[in-house]
């Protein structure tokens, strides 16, 4: 009974991976017709920690965002996207690309005086010189960004920087 339901439950997964992907798409066309910020961030929240999507899969959803988001969208949707694409291609160890997102996200929470953002940006640049071996960037950026959520004091910002630092 056991091999009859595990097998039962292996023919269900594809249709199941097909439902989501569906369910992201109709999300987008959706977003499409009208959206609040909230309802983008929890959109790139929501595809970039799908498991259901593999990383290329998730990366192609949100560029598929990015090119609507950049001609309909805010600096601060571009911002988030810009910053959703950068931590994908961590993932899947593109550190160049992601680099250039983190720093263009970075530059629009600046223009914007978005000091939470400033410093989740910071955070991400760190990151990614940490990938790259550079560990005196990673720190010096960690380190910013640390400053940065204390000033406003982001008790969770404050915690991922400290834990990133050792």
């Amino acid at each position: 009974m056991k091999v009859l339901f595990s097998f039962m439950i292996l023919l269900m997964i594809p249709a199941f991976l097909q439902a989501q992907k569906e369910h992201t798409d109709r999300q987008i066309e959706t977003l499409k017709e009208g959206y609040t910020e909230e309802q983008l961030e929890e959109l790139l929240t929501g595809i970039r920690k799908n498991s259901n999507l593999n990383n290329e899969e998730q990366l192609a959803f949100t560029e598929e965002i990015s090119v609507f988001i950049e001609e309909e969208g805010t600096a601060y949707d571009i911002m988030l996207v810009e910053h959703t694409m950068g931590l994908i291609l961590n993932k899947l160890s593109r550190y160049e690309l992601a680099m250039s997102c983190f720093k263009n996200a970075y530059k629009t929470a600046a223009m914007l005086e978005d000091s939470g953002r400033i410093a989740q940006m910071l955070s991400s640049i760190a990151t990614t010189f940490y990938h790259t071996g550079k560990l005196d960037e990673a720190k010096q950026h960690y380190l910013q960004s640390l400053s940065i959520a204390r000033s406003i004091n982001d008790t969770s910002s404050i915690l991922r920087n400290l834990s990133n630092l050792g």
